[in-house]
């Protein structure tokens, strides 16, 4: 599921958050998010825009395919 930004505030105390680039996705990130899953549900993913991950190095995955890619991991709901 994908949340809006201005509708977090609703979701406030009833979810767990991660956050990051995520670009490229990696092992890592996975071994995060199922961490995440065990603190609680649902794990929701904020994912870095591709102008401020672009600042860091050049994009390999637009955000809109990362935010995809990530949805379709069984840890993030």
């Amino acid at each position: 599921m994908i949340v809006a930004w201005h509708d977090l505030p609703t979701l406030a105390g009833q979810v767990v958050m991660v956050d990051g680039s995520f670009d490229p996705l990696h092992e890592g990130h996975v071994a995060y998010f199922e961490a995440a899953a065990k603190i609680g549900k649902p794990v929701l993913c904020n994912i870095t825009s591709d102008e401020r991950t672009s600042r860091k190095h050049p994009v390999l995955l637009a955000q809109a395919s990362r935010a995809k890619v990530i949805d379709a991991i069984r840890f993030i709901t």
